[in-house]
């Protein structure tokens, strides 16, 4: 007879092949593509072909790792948002040269309300930043009655955020009340996700 206590499956071991396996084998594609758009002497159509593929890898990387906290949260958001924002950063900071910044100072609250889907839309977010030759600056606000998160670099426009992008971030938001959009502070276009602390 089986045994009913035994799960179905391991969380811990699917995280970790997750982790340690399919990811980086997504992200090395991914590089090789951008390698070859930036070097290959490639048809109208074959950079198109390249673009939608790529597309199609960071958006199976962005469902990745939002698997991957659903599986294995990281004990490091559960003891600090903010913290926790900045470890990602990092890991990109090592894997893919992102510079960065925060323009904000580090704040003295740690643990908010729903930042869970705060985490898995700023990692979906960071999924998508393109490589720049430039600090993208961070923006991290919290105030009683609401949490903004923001970033911003000098090529940031409006097309950048796609419409299917947009729709599946905003899916998840509306449970919580929050909200997507984007701010302009003098010449700079900013990217916000406001998140209600009330």
């Amino acid at each position: 007879m089986k045994n009913r206590n035994v799960p179905f499956f391991d969380a811990g071991k699917i995280a970790s092949e997750i982790h340690d396996q399919f990811l980086p084998n997504l992200m090395s594609i991914i590089y090789e593509i951008e390698f070859w758009e930036k070097t290959a002497s490639l048809s109208p159509a074959g950079k198109d072909f390249l673009s939608n593929i790529k597309s199609l890898l960071d958006t199976a990387v962005g469902e990745s790792r939002r698997l991957l906290l659903l599986l294995k949260p990281p004990k490091i958001i559960e003891s600090s948002l903010p913290r926790a924002l900045n470890h990602y950063l990092q890991r990109l900071e090592e894997t893919r040269g992102l510079k960065y910044r925060w323009v904000t100072p580090a704040p003295d609250k740690q643990n908010y309300v729903s930042q869970d889907i705060l985490l898995m839309t700023f990692l979906e977010l960071l999924a998508n930043l393109p490589v720049v030759d430039e600090e993208i600056l961070f923006s991290f606000r919290p105030d009683d009655d609401a949490l903004t998160l923001s970033f911003s670099w000098s090529g940031l426009s409006r097309a950048w955020l796609s419409k299917e992008l947009k729709n599946v971030i905003l899916k998840r938001l509306v449970k919580v009340k929050g909200k997507i959009r984007y701010r302009r502070e003098g010449k700079r276009l900013w990217l916000a996700i406001f998140l209600p602390q009330r």
